[in-house]
């Protein structure tokens, strides 16, 4: 987690994105592993580093060193919420302290790859969502993408690391190769046998799912982790979406009742 950070990021719009203040709460279930980072053939990063599950504290107001934000909309939904969430840097840190983050859909979210950041793009984002998916499905996530289980066991500690690692992979690498362990720009050591048969079959039982997921988001900020959250719905929604129910019901009642008159 407590990794240095390269250039800064580059963000698109600030007005694109809703804005919430957020902070680091702990982490969650997974192991320590060894991480090195590759640009070329130059090793930028190596490190021991936790690979897991983490938990981060939202807020729409102002706090602590973070200014007062004006979310324009999906941001007002986290206020006052502790959620789970997996990163997608593996270049700057976690921070305890409250900061402001963009959130953006994850296919805008930026990335470090080459020391350039971009767009992580459809295909990354894609899959992501897939995995999260299959991960919701399987019972491995809860509803707003946070690990599920609190069990301090062996088996919850390999399988959050293992889910953090395909992260990972699917953002920096090539999650299918064979070797995915010791080539490309990430490479990690450490690993049980159990890690990587946990990686397997997410990455292989994911690989099925649909890439739609709605409310999937990216926090981003320059000098801290991005972190994948799935944004909870207002109750505002699911009343609006029963109400639009009941009227489609009716609707095609009447046309059904129109047409056996």
């Amino acid at each position: 987690m407590a990794v240095g950070a390269l250039a800064p990021i580059a963000l698109a719009t600030p007005d694109s994105y809703d804005q919430v203040n957020m902070r680091f709460a702990g982490v969650g279930a997974g192991r320590a592993v060894g991480v090195q980072f590759w640009v070329g053939s130059a090793k930028v990063l190596d490190s021991n580093v936790f690979a897991g599950s983490l938990n981060h504290q939202f807020t729409t107001d102002a706090a602590g060193s973070a200014s007062a934000v004006a979310p324009t909309g999906s941001g007002n939904v986290l206020n006052g919420r502790t959620l789970g969430t997996f990163c997608t840097d593996i270049l700057e840190r976690v921070d305890s302290n409250w900061r402001t983050h963009n959130l953006a859909e994850v296919t805008d979210a930026p990335t470090t790859q080459n020391r350039a950041n971009a767009a992580m793009g459809d295909g990354k984002s894609n899959r992501l969502a897939q995995l999260y998916n299959y991960g919701q499905t399987a019972g491995l996530l809860n509803g707003q993408g946070g690990w599920a289980s609190n069990a301090d066991t062996g088996a919850n500690k390999d399988q959050g690391a293992a889910f953090q690692l395909l992260v990972w992979e699917i953002v920096f690498g090539d999650a299918s190769e064979t070797n995915w362990e010791s080539s490309g720009a990430l490479r990690v050591s450490g690993l049980s046998s159990s890690v990587r048969n946990y990686f397997a079959q997410f990455r292989d039982l994911s690989a099925s799912y649909s890439s739609d997921l709605a409310g999937f988001r990216a926090s981003s900020r320059s000098g801290s982790q991005d972190q994948l959250v799935i944004i909870p719905l207002p109750p505002a929604f699911f009343a609006g979406a029963g109400m639009l129910g009941l009227v489609m019901g009716a609707r095609y009642l009447r046309r059904r009742q129109a047409q056996l008159a």
